[in-house]
């Protein structure tokens, strides 16, 4: 291989490490969020990317800018989509639209939704941008941005999250939802019966203890009634009130 083939072949390698799909992340990756034709696993270090999100709650129909930022670094790609954070079945369908107001960034219809998603529209070198979400107009409860940022072709990063904002107005939740928060309301009254009936007994020991000591008797408050000790410890009654 003569030297004019070889630098023509490494320039083409170069170029190939850099770049990210110029026209942002496809279809495919709606559901998933993961890149597609890359070839390599995601980055498992932690991610020098951050989404930023100034309040922690929102009214439907809301605007609310989200800034995606670079610590000490740049992307090239990214995929953003909101998504609901309670017990529904639809998880990874995203909520609300993105306005984006830059030639940096366009949107793409996930699963029907219009402009769900926010995705690169070139491979140019970003270290901080921001878009614009609009919240459902029904209420949705709470919800978390999440992200896949790419830096070049073989280096990128899949679940980088927000804050978790709270919507401000009246959410009714799923039946699936009821249920399970019934059962774990029913599991904490349970476990804090449980505890109380345990906090009552030891200070039945801790007597009996002492009338072991001291010979003492005499009647010992309980829960359900009274114990009765006689002057050599031994319970013969238990008068239930």
């Amino acid at each position: 291989m003569n030297s004019e083939m070889f630098l023509l072949y490494f320039m083409l390698g170069l170029a190939s490490q850099g770049l990210t799909y110029p026209h942002g992340g496809p279809d495919s990756s709606c559901q998933t969020m993961l890149p597609t034709g890359h070839g390599v696993p995601p980055q498992s270090s932690p991610a020098p990317y951050k989404l930023t999100i100034r309040k922690s709650s929102f009214n439907p129909g809301e605007t609310i800018p989200v800034v995606m930022k670079a610590d000490k670094d740049y992307f090239t790609g990214i995929y953003l989509q909101s998504h609901p954070v309670v017990c529904t079945p639809n998880q990874t369908m995203p909520l609300g639209f993105f306005t984006t107001f830059t030639r940096e960034f366009h949107t793409r219809h996930c699963f029907g939704i219009v402009h769900s998603t926010v995705t690169q529209a070139n491979n140019r070198k970003k270290v901080q941008e921001t878009v614009y979400w609009t919240a459902p107009v029904k209420a949705v409860g709470q919800i978390v941005f999440k992200a896949t940022f790419v830096k070049n072709v073989t280096t990128f990063w899949t679940g980088i999250s927000s804050r978790i904002l709270s919507d401000l107005g009246p959410v009714t939740l799923p039946a699936e939802c009821l249920k399970n928060t019934v059962q774990k309301s029913n599991n904490h009254h349970r476990i804090k019966d449980q505890t109380s009936l345990s906090s009552e007994i030891r200070p039945v020991f801790r007597n009996l203890t002492a009338c072991l000591k001291g010979g003492q008797h005499g009647f010992i408050p309980f829960r359900t009634g009274y114990v009765f000790v006689t002057g050599i410890c031994i319970l013969y009654q238990i008068a239930v009130i």
